[in-house]
């Protein structure tokens, strides 16, 4: 799965703007804790989002 690859490897994206991600639910939580080192915060969601945007 590409996101699963994403996920371990986030280099693959890094500084490529026109990279599109679509993660189901499961899928966004390994990310934000991949690249948040934490679990998702529905109080900081939109926060959280917008770093991984970046």
């Amino acid at each position: 799965d590409g996101l699963f690859l994403v996920t371990s490897n986030l280099e693959l994206i890094q500084g490529y703007p026109l990279a599109v991600l679509t993660p189901n639910v499961n899928e966004y939580k390994r990310l934000v804790e991949k690249v948040f080192g934490g679990e998702v915060n529905c109080k900081d969601g939109l926060d959280q989002l917008q770093s991984i945007a970046q």
